[in-house]
C-alpha cells in the first residue's frame, strides 16, 4: 500500500519515553489538540500522527503548527476508521519506534501540560503496573465541561469493570497510557465492530496482571462533538455496537475468576440489555429479539430482564431492580 509519510528527530527512548499517537480524520480541533500536547512540563515523548486517509488536508493543517519538526506524520491512502477502527488504531501503533510506554489520543481531545510530568512522577512513586490512566472531563464543542470523571486510586480488573458495567463513570481511550510490553502479550487492541466498547475490554485484558494505577491530579479533556461514534445512533450502527456489546460480555462470561469477582454475576448482562435500551429506537422489533435471543446462553431469564429495560414505567423500574 502507498503511504505518503514525513519522518524527523525523535528523542532517544529512555525507561519513560511515551509514544503519543494521534490517529487523526477531523480537522477541526487538531491544532488545539497539538498546542495542548506541546504545552507539556515534561517533552519525553514522541508525537506520531497517522492519518486516515481523511478527505481534509491534515499535513496542509500541521505545516502551520510552530512544532512540526517535532512530529512523525504518516497519511495512509486506505481510509480504515469507516471500516474497523480498531485496524487504524494497530497501524498507527506500528509507526512508533519502540517506545515503552504509548498513549491513544485524538484529534480532537485535550490533555492537561502536567499530564507527562505526572505519569513520570507515578512510574517513579508506584512502578510495575502496566496501565496508568488520568481523571478525565467530556467538554463539548466549546470546550464547556459536561462531566467529570474520577476513579480509584489503584482498581483490579474487577473493580474496574464493576464501575464501567454499573455506568459509575465514563471512560475514554485518551485517558490511558500503557505498556508496549502488556499490550503485545493480550495481541493487540480487541477487534470489536467500530471499536465499541473495544477500549473497555483492552482495559480489562491488559489490566488482569497488575491492575490500573490512576493519576488524578492530571486530567484529559475528551470531547463529546456529536461527530463521534458514541452520538450516532443509526441502524446500521446500532446493530454493529450490540454485536460489539455481546462479543464484551462473551469475554466477561469467559473468565470466571472475573465473572465470581463482581459484585454481581448478572451485572454484565444488565450492563447489555442497558446498552439495548439506549438503541432500541435505532432497531426493528425482530431485530430487538433476535439479540436478546442469542444472548440467552448467558442468562435464562434474560426475555424477563429485557421487558424491565426495554418498557420503562415504575413497575418495570422495580422489577428491573430485582430481577
Amino acid at each position: 500500500m502507498k503511504v505518503t509519510y514525513y519522518l524527523v528527530r525523535k528523542n532517544t527512548l529512555v525507561s519513560e519515553t511515551v509514544a503519543i499517537i494521534i490517529p487523526a480524520y477531523k480537522p477541526d480541533y487538531i491544532i488545539e489538540c497539538l498546542d495542548s500536547i506541546f504545552s507539556q512540563t515534561s517533552l519525553d515523548f514522541n508525537l506520531y500522527v497517522g492519518d486516515d486517509a481523511s478527505p481534509h488536508n491534515i499535513y496542509q493543517l500541521l505545516q502551520s503548527h510552530q512544532y512540526l519538526d517535532r512530529l512523525h506524520y504518516k497519511r495512509f491512502d486506505e481510509n480504515l476508521g469507516g471500516s474497523s477502527l480498531v485496524k487504524h488504531w494497530e497501524r498507527c501503533v506500528s509507526m512508533t519506534d519502540g517506545e515503552p510506554w504509548v498513549w491513544m489520543f485524538s484529534d480532537d481531545d485535550l490533555m492537561d501540560p502536567h499530564c507527562l510530568e505526572s505519569f513520570k512522577e507515578a512510574l517513579q512513586a508506584a512502578p510495575g503496573y502496566d496501565v496508568y490512566k488520568f481523571a478525565s472531563s467530556k467538554i463539548d464543542r466549546q470546550g464547556n465541561v459536561l462531566r467529570r470523571n474520577k476513579f480509584p486510586d489503584v482498581m483490579s480488573t474487577e473493580e474496574f469493570l464493576n464501575i464501567r458495567l454499573r455506568a459509575q463513570e465514563e471512560s475514554y481511550m485518551v485517558e490511558y497510557i500503557f505498556s508496549r510490553k502488556a499490550y503485545k502479550m493480550v495481541g493487540g487492541f480487541p477487534q470489536l465492530p467500530l471499536a465499541w466498547a473495544a477500549d473497555d475490554l483492552f482495559w480489562s485484558k491488559i489490566s488482569m496482571k497488575t491492575g490500573i494505577k490512576s493519576i488524578n491530579d492530571a486530567q484529559v479533556f475528551w470531547r463529546y462533538s456529536g461527530d463521534n461514534i458514541s452520538s450516532d445512533k443509526g441502524s446500521s450502527t446500532a446493530s454493529l455496537k450490540m454485536q460489539a456489546c455481546y462479543q464484551f460480555i462473551e469475554w466477561i462470561y469467559g473468565q470466571k475468576r472475573v465473572l465470581h469477582s463482581l459484585e454481581n454475576n448478572n451485572l454484565p448482562i444488565k450492563w447489555f440489555l442497558h446498552q439495548l435500551g439506549t438503541l432500541k429506537n435505532s432497531l426493528s422489533a425482530v431485530e430487538v429479539w433476535r439479540i436478546i435471543g442469542k444472548a440467552w446462553r448467558f442468562d435464562s431469564i434474560i426475555h424477563f430482564r429485557a421487558i424491565s429495560y426495554l418498557i420503562d414505567t415504575r413497575i418495570t423500574r422495580w422489577v428491573r431492580k430485582y430481577l
